[in-house]
């Protein structure tokens, strides 16, 4: 399941145009179709539950400076996410080489995921 089969590509509309309406409902038809495809992928009870339990992490990569790659996980700030204060960000910061095999590199971004605070918590 990918993000980018649900994409569409609106134009910028006025509030007083006319198309604006269909382009919201088309907008809300593919975030529907969205969650309820992560709702029936993972066994969640509804999609409402689906949406609730969101947790992202920031990569970055200073590829001219260093071989590693920097995973911070973030906390849930209501519709979005956000990265720690300094100080509070100690067991959140993971760094793996870019030399690393797939699967050490997808163990390092598991860690991160594990150690977010998402939106429900």
């Amino acid at each position: 399941m990918e993000s980018h089969n649900y994409y569409l590509d609106f134009y910028n509309c006025s509030t007083d145009d006319p198309e604006r309406e269909k382009v919201i409902d088309l907008s809300r038809s593919a975030e529907r179709a969205f969650w309820f495809g992560i709702r029936d992928r993972f066994g969640f009870k509804d999609h409402l539950v689906a949406v609730s339990k969101s947790a992202a992490v920031f990569v970055s990569w200073e590829y001219e400076q260093t071989d590693q790659i920097c995973f911070l996980a973030t906390r849930g700030r209501g519709a979005g996410h956000s990265a720690w204060y300094l100080g509070e960000d100690e067991g959140k910061v993971f760094y793996v080489s870019s030399h690393a095999s797939d699967e050490e590199i997808a163990s390092v971004a598991l860690q991160a995921l594990d150690a977010c605070q998402p939106n429900y918590a």
